[in-house]
């Protein structure tokens, strides 16, 4: 296990990485390079210039509503972010984020099958683009985010 601190790039060495990688972290929120942020809070998040991860979390950054187990993606702008829910997991699913050198495969020998549960992610490191798994845990389906 790693413990990361707020606004800490020590993730982009491995990204690359195909080693599973578990992290803690207390801080506000989870970065990666290109401003695509990660954040984690109880209730859903609040949207505009003074709202959650304004100035931070950048275009298809993530919010996970704790509370109510929904990821919402942001589709606004960095300065005044604009959080689309995404889907709702269910309780019983962990909410993995993954990330690959191409889009990630589907199904049940798939990218994270067995371990991403719906409302996972997956970053295609090559495009920058986001996927979300919108099937199930077992079989994922890799939906493009847009």
């Amino acid at each position: 296990m790693r413990s990361l601190d707020t606004h800490k790039s020590v993730l982009d060495p491995l990204i690359t990485s195909s080693a599973a990688t578990t992290f803690t972290f207390s801080g506000t929120y989870l970065m990666l390079n290109n401003s695509v942020g990660f954040m984690t809070k109880e209730g859903t998040p609040t949207n505009g210039t003074s709202g959650d991860g304004a100035a931070v979390i950048g275009v298809g950054g993530m919010c996970i509503d704790r509370t109510n187990g929904v990821v919402h993606v942001n589709a606004g702008t960095k300065a005044s972010p604009v959080y689309a829910r995404v889907l709702s997991c269910p309780a019983s699913d962990n909410i993995f984020i993954i990330t690959t050198a191409s889009t990630p495969s589907s199904g049940t020998s798939g990218d994270g099958a067995g371990t991403c549960g719906v409302g996972s992610m997956a970053i295609d490191t090559a495009t920058g683009k986001v996927y979300s798994n919108q099937g199930t845990k077992a079989s994922p389906a890799w939906t493009e985010l847009t």
